[in-house]
């Protein structure tokens, strides 16, 4: 079991943030800027095997619930093509689309702080779980993370065809040790607030993603941050008196 000492989530009025033992994060649109290296490579995918592009405005709807059900419920996608489109994407993405990414200004700076004030932080994703610690790697963030649930890497043939992402939360709660209620849940779509709210936890949107004009108001987010700066005043660490020296950087990631 872990050492850490887990206090109820507390609200403080005056400053409109939280004291809270972990915080979770989304990856891309909330980390991670794809710059074009998911809708892109959805829509050169798409292209390849005969269907038709859609908007950029359905593209970029694609960034948030799992690939193969976006491609399914937002584009309808047929399904003999699904399969074959995920793995012309997920070849590109690998090879090129990883590269176009950047890391949002401030993101280092945010979880170093939050790090240092004893916050434990992980990665909840609806990408695949490989694809996701590359990523990470690659941009020389995994070290900041005490865990990195993503997806099965067998996208298609996954029992879970829904676009919840309850299970990564329930999931990176579990191997912290930690009750799921009380931690906090970041993110740039509903997906990542209805997660966080589905477990009695506090959902926070990110005004950088990929949310469409009036999302997080429609799925009750408990707050929205204009900038990456913004995290280190909405967050506070419960547990900051019982271990003030704890820090995510210098927690190995932990695997399922």
């Amino acid at each position: 079991m872990s050492n850490v000492l887990v206090t109820p989530t507390s609200h403080d009025p005056a400053t409109g943030g939280w004291a809270v033992p972990a915080v979770f994060f989304d990856l891309d649109g909330t980390l991670v800027d794809p710059a074009g290296g998911i809708t892109g490579g959805i829509a050169r995918a798409l292209k390849l095997h005969g269907f038709r592009v859609p908007s950029q405005e359905t593209l970029d709807g694609l960034v948030g619930p799992p690939l193969v059900v976006g491609l399914r419920e937002v584009i309808g996608l047929p399904e003999d093509l699904i399969e074959p489109v995920v793995e012309t994407y997920r070849a590109w993405y690998r090879d090129e689309g990883m590269l176009a990414s950047v890391v949002y200004t401030g993101i280092d700076d945010a979880l170093e702080t939050l790090g240092s004030r004893g916050i434990r932080l992980a990665v909840t994703t609806s990408k695949p779980q490989s694809t996701a610690e590359m990523l990470l790697d690659h941009h020389g963030l995994s070290g900041r993370f005490a865990a990195i649930v993503g997806s099965p890497d067998d996208e298609v043939g996954r029992p879970r065809t829904d676009s919840s992402k309850e299970w990564q939360v329930r999931e990176a709660a579990r191997r912290l040790d930690l009750d799921p209620a009380l931690v906090a849940v970041v993110g740039d779509r509903v997906f990542d607030i209805d997660a966080a709210h589905s477990v009695g936890a506090v959902g926070v949107g990110v005004s950088w993603g990929f949310a469409p004009p009036g999302e997080f108001d429609e799925a009750g987010a408990d707050a929205v941050a204009s900038t990456p700066y913004d995290l280190q005043e909405l967050f506070q660490a419960a547990n900051a008196a019982a271990n003030p020296t704890e820090s995510s950087s210098s927690v190995s990631k932990e695997t399922a």
